[in-house]
């Protein structure tokens, strides 16, 4: 009788760690797919609550997983160039420049870069290029074209407020 207690105990035993186990492996998946299921507003989010590290971690996951992501590629560069790792923003600025884009916010970055080097005709190419020539209908291409003006080493205002206001 004692046998088939232990045998019974020992079977209960073997059940609960298998099962425990099992939920354990299943928490490890669930935890796994919420880490990779990370997007650009998480990292978004990250910068809001002041956490750079981690918002340029999300979003070197999510440039691994579609390099395509001209945006992802542009808010990396920010992220990069706030850092004061030029090299590293002009990388990713570069990479998410697609010719078939209409509006590529990369465009801004490499704009920022080229005041940075006080090369003013080139960063104009690059933030008409990105605004259309001033024809644009997307209000974020003239906020990031006048936040290059703001942001650069130049700090141009007189020339961040008109695009601006065509922003709104």
């Amino acid at each position: 009788m004692t046998s088939i207690i232990k045998l019974k105990t020992s079977c209960t035993h073997d059940l609960y760690h298998r099962l425990l186990s099992a939920g354990c492996f299943l928490a490890f998946l669930s935890v796994s797919a919420t880490a990779f299921s990370q997007t650009i507003q998480d990292a978004v989010k990250a910068l809001w609550n002041e956490q750079p590290q981690k918002a340029k971690n999300i979003l070197l996951h999510v440039v691994s997983k579609t390099p395509a992501d001209a945006e992802a590629c542009f808010r990396l560069g920010n992220i990069y160039y706030s850092l004061g790792k030029k090299d590293s923003a002009a990388f990713y600025f570069q990479k998410g420049i697609k010719p078939e884009d209409k509006v590529n916010y990369n465009f801004a970055g490499l704009g920022k870069l080229a005041l940075d080097d006080k090369n003013e005709s080139k960063a104009q190419e690059y933030l008409n290029k990105l605004t259309a020539n001033g024809k644009s209908r997307d209000p974020k291409a003239y906020i990031f074209a006048g936040e290059a003006y703001f942001n650069s080493s130049l700090k141009d205002s007189s020339r961040a407020l008109p695009l601006l206001v065509k922003a709104t």
